[in-house]
């Protein structure tokens, strides 16, 4: 449990001064939904990271292997911790030959992990989790793709109330036979669930929000979009303000020649766009350049991540700042001198954390790297440079799959998954490093 201590009693003093946009605000329940702060235990935790200058050395704390299970290829696309200190990494793998749904649990700081839930509801049909969020309460929202009758992927939720285990409990599939995909997921102040992706009926693809009101038992959609152009469009981050303020990005592309970064507010289900602006794409999967991620830095002002590119000589891992109340945007490339791409770009109380996947002569595939922002987004400094320890990502450079990310333990400290190669460990599994706050 927490314990109280100085710098954790600053927070209620603080927030008001120091934070805006969708951080945590007593006096109005708003809630930055990257991070689950919105409860007592998340406002104590924000207190400590307000102090953090995530300065200090990333250590090696742990791996997925081995595991009761024996599950491998592992890749881990959220963590949470909960009150009582056990830390949950909801993801993907293979069981049994064959693809999984994962959440795992550590009891021990992220040294050792076993299996908390694996759904495996088509054997040899893609299936995986891509977020997961907490509710005040404790109880565990976990969002995903599934595939179970092989035609093509539906979205669904998987629920843990307190002291239960988890259980499907909703799924959504705009049509069969076209994909029907959750990217991201986000928790309103008021515990209502969203998530954003795709949701077609046919060609183009057209964008998807979702939502879903505790006690998280049904999916239905708030916004299905198709673009005026006839370009293909996807929503691929979301930030949930409160449940009639959804801010979405993403992206509206014709898979040849045309490749827009979007910004748009779904209010009580009215979505209006906000934000459009080109960008060069792509290398490989186009999904490697999509707008990761959206933080809200004021009512127009936003974060996000980037990755423009039309070969490996010029990618580049990027954060744009953007105001849609003028239109302008201004960028910081968070290693000009190696290609990459950025993997996530998350708020941990006013420090910004951007985790790319850099492109080195040892890492072929990528290796991480992790830069910190004090203003917002617009300038970062380096946490971890390329190569550390020789790690290496397994799977493609242009996976669709976020295999990185940073997420706030109790302790204030950010722990991050690497999905690590063959040539790393024969394994595959997931390496956790931490950050400590000091």
């Amino acid at each position: 449990m927490l314990s109280l201590t100085p710098r954790t009693i600053i927070a209620p003093v603080l927030l008001g001064a120091l934070l805006s946009g969708n951080f945590c605000r007593p006096a109005s329940s708003q809630c930055n939904d990257s991070d689950p702060l919105c409860s007592l235990q998340g406002v104590l935790i924000l207190g400590e990271i307000l102090s953090c200058t995530f300065d200090d050395t990333w250590r090696k704390v742990g791996s997925t292997t081995p595991n009761p299970d024996t599950i491998s290829a592992v890749f881990i696309t959220a963590i949470l911790q909960d009150s009582d200190g056990a830390i949950y990494a909801a993801g993907g793998g293979t069981f049994l030959g064959n693809d999984a749904a994962i959440i795992l649990k550590s009891t021990d700081g992220g040294a050792s992990w076993f299996s908390e839930f694996l759904h495996q509801p088509s054997p040899g049909d893609p299936v995986l989790f891509t977020d997961m969020k907490m509710g005040p309460d404790g109880t565990i929202i976990a969002l995903g793709n599934q595939n179970p009758d092989g035609t093509n992927d539906e979205a669904f939720l998987a629920i843990r109330p307190p002291l239960q285990s988890f259980s499907v409990t909703a799924t959504y599939e705009r049509q069969d036979t076209f994909v029907t995909s959750a990217l991201v997921g986000a928790l309103s102040p008021d515990l209502s669930f969203f998530a954003a992706g795709i949701g077609s009926n046919g060609a183009p693809d057209d964008a998807m929000l979702l939502s879903s009101p505790a006690p998280y038992q049904s999916l239905s959609p708030v916004v299905l979009l198709d673009d005026s152009g006839g370009n293909n469009i996807h929503f691929t981050a979301l930030s949930a303000l409160s449940t009639s303020d959804i801010r979405l990005a993403g992206i509206a592309t014709d898979n040849s020649t045309i490749y827009e970064a979007i910004i748009g507010v779904a209010e009580s289900g009215l979505y209006t766009e906000t934000y459009r602006a080109s960008f060069i794409c792509c290398v490989g999967d186009e999904s490697l350049h999509d707008p990761t991620d959206i933080l809200v830095n004021g009512p127009s002002q936003y974060a996000m991540g980037i990755s423009p590119g039309t070969s490996t000589a010029d990618l580049r891992a990027q954060v744009w700042s953007i105001d849609t109340a003028t239109g302008s945007s201004d960028s910081f490339v968070l290693n000009p001198d190696l290609p990459g791409a950025t993997v996530r770009l998350q708020r941990h109380g006013n420090r910004t954390v951007a985790v790319s996947r850099i492109i080195t002569v040892a890492a072929p595939t990528g290796t991480p790297q992790v830069d910190v922002s004090k203003d917002g987004g617009a300038t970062f400094f380096r946490s971890m440079n390329p190569d550390t320890d020789g790690l290496i990502y397994n799977d493609s450079f242009d996976s669709s799959i976020q295999q990185s990310g940073t997420y706030s333990l109790n302790d204030a400290s950010l722990l991050m998954p690497v999905s690590v190669d063959a040539s790393v460990d024969a394994a595959t599994p997931v390496f956790f490093y931490q950050l400590p706050c000091y």
